[in-house]
């Protein structure tokens, strides 16, 4: 019942929203993208949301005070949005996710750009790099989350991992037969 108050108006699904995006095969183009804003956004709040009513959930789970986060790919640009407007957030762990959300738009023949802003929380990131040279904006994207611990004025670790494909930092490549991983993901998901 407690749900039902104050529920965020729907938003387009992850799939439905990042194929809208994609269609440019441009990972900038896409992260400006309207569609590709508002889910960011929408996903952002349903976490501040989830956070909100956590106690209201679980019997006895008092008000979230302090937490962190951890995403992988979209969800640790989600997170990071999240971890930066919320003191409460005490570190971030950013799974290959590059900062779109610090991209400025494309106006006219100017291209889209990175603004960074830094973070003041402990932060790990981690990075494949699986998609550089494949997508066009994949090198701006992930030069981007490697200058991402420069900008931060807390302590920050920076992993990459040569040779690691994009899931590979989650547990799917563990939980799929590897002919499938290999024939979904390409060889650098042949994990097992």
């Amino acid at each position: 019942e407690g749900m039902d108050r104050d529920v965020p108006p729907a938003h387009p699904s992850v799939a439905e929203g990042l194929a809208a995006a994609m269609k440019s095969k441009d990972i900038l183009k896409a992260a400006t993208h309207p569609i590709y804003q508002r889910l960011r956004t929408a996903l952002a709040s349903d976490v501040r949301r989830t956070l909100q009513v956590l106690p209201e959930l679980i019997p006895g789970v008092p008000p979230v005070t302090r937490f962190a986060l951890v995403g992988h790919s979209f969800g640790g640009m989600v997170a990071l949005d999240v971890c930066r407007e919320d003191r409460r957030c005490t570190a971030l762990v950013d799974l290959d996710g590059p900062p779109l959300g610090d991209l400025t738009a494309a106006h006219g023949p100017k291209k889209a750009a990175f603004k960074l802003r830094g973070f003041d929380r402990p932060l790990l990131v981690v990075a494949t790099h699986a998609y550089r040279g494949v997508m066009a904006g994949a090198d701006q994207a992930w030069d981007a989350l490697d200058k991402l611990c420069v900008q931060t004025t807390g302590p920050c670790l920076q992993v990459y991992m040569p040779g690691a494909g994009h899931l590979d930092v989650t547990e799917v490549p563990l939980m799929l037969p590897p002919w499938l991983a290999r024939r979904l993901f390409g060889g650098k998901a042949a994990i097992g």
